[in-house]
């Protein structure tokens, strides 16, 4: 066998083994989310916003303040109210959550700073 033959060969092996290992780390790793509430889903909303991150200057606490959930509905919507507080700068959040396929969603949701300067989040229906 040439060593062109067993470098090719070597490269499969390692790929296969390298292949194996991510698809049984990923696939684990997917299945434990977190568990799921609307301060999870405004959290992970606020989080993925490049704007707000941006402006508060990375999240360092999200308290939620109030959720209230209206009487009609039966549980499936809920309006959240959450203090973030980040390096630079502060704001509260303000989100109205729905269920969607068994997990909560962000549905609309604005971030107002400290300043008094409000901002759609992104993923919401306002942005």
């Amino acid at each position: 066998m040439s060593s062109g033959t067993r470098l090719v060969l070597g490269f499969l092996l390692f790929a296969a083994v390298v292949f194996g290992v991510l698809r049984m780390y990923g696939g684990r790793s997917l299945s434990r989310r977190a568990p799921d509430s609307p301060l999870v889903a405004a959290r992970e909303a606020v989080q993925a916003d490049n704007t707000v991150v941006g402006l508060v200057g990375g999240i360092e606490a999200f308290e939620q303040v109030a959720v209230d959930t209206p009487s009609s509905g039966a549980g499936s919507r809920a309006r959240l109210e959450a203090r973030v507080l980040g390096a630079r700068d502060s704001g509260r959040l303000i989100a109205d959550l729905a269920v969607q396929d068994g997990r909560w969603t962000v549905r609309h949701a604005t971030f107002t700073l400290s300043d008094g300067t409000t901002i759609p989040v992104a993923g919401s229906s306002g942005r």
